[in-house]
């Protein structure tokens, strides 16, 4: 299915919407913490009930941010497969407010559950200057104000703040909307010269808007 383009919405390609992540994780009541406290994702009733510290119904947690998901196995499909998924790259979130978002993190600051994990986070003012002391020169690079945030597993993502208003409401999934807004892009870290490769596929196999310049390929959704 294809959006038609209007003159304030240029045509996008054939794909719509980026819907899940999948991150196995074997620390379920940490990522719960760090992201549904923390970032506000709501827990979808559909999979992942938590009893007594447990999850049941097929040991996996789907948690929603926005329209999109988050897919976090509690273990590994498969005997060969991670028990922690670290992506290589960056989630991007939309938040209606980061100096709210800081404090729900800050709030998570010596918490029991995320003892021992490689949770943190640093926010970063929109003159690229870091609140904390320690540089961080990925996150200074990005522009624009925004807070990096480091999962329990080692996940990097990074939020700003956008308007409540743009969150995309063309549905809805089941269970308590989430205080995040949306995951607008996930960027993959890839190996030197695949740009153009990775353009073409998304093209020939998706029939999906995407480009590649100066080393980098960009592949577009609707929203």
């Amino acid at each position: 299915m294809t959006a038609a383009p209007s003159p304030s919405r240029p045509a996008l390609g054939n794909v719509l919407l980026l819907e899940h992540i999948n991150l196995n994780t074997q620390h379920p009541e940490a990522a719960l913490t760090f992201y549904l406290r923390g970032l506000g994702l709501a827990q979808d009733p559909r999979m992942g009930e938590v009893v007594d510290g447990k999850v049941y119904v097929n040991r996996t947690m789907w948690l929603n941010a926005g329209l999109s998901q988050l897919h976090m196995p509690i273990t590994t499909r498969g005997a060969s497969g991670p028990r922690d998924n670290v992506l290589r790259g960056t989630i991007h979130v939309d938040v209606p407010s980061l100096s709210k978002a800081r404090a729900r993190l800050e709030a998570l600051v010596g918490a029991a559950e995320l003892s021992g994990t490689c949770f943190s986070y640093q926010a970063f003012d929109d003159m690229h200057v870091p609140a904390a002391q320690d540089q961080d020169q990925e996150a200074n690079e990005e522009g624009r104000a925004h807070i990096v945030a480091i999962d329990p597993s080692g996940n990097r993502l990074v939020l700003r703040e956008r308007p409540a208003s743009s969150r995309d409401e063309r549905c809805y999934h089941p269970g308590p909307l989430s205080w995040c807004l949306g995951v607008p892009a996930v960027e993959f870290t890839c190996p030197q010269g695949s740009s153009e490769g990775i353009k073409n596929f998304y093209e020939h196999y998706f029939n999906a808007a995407a480009s590649a310049a100066n080393g980098v390929a960009t592949v577009c959704t609707e929203r």
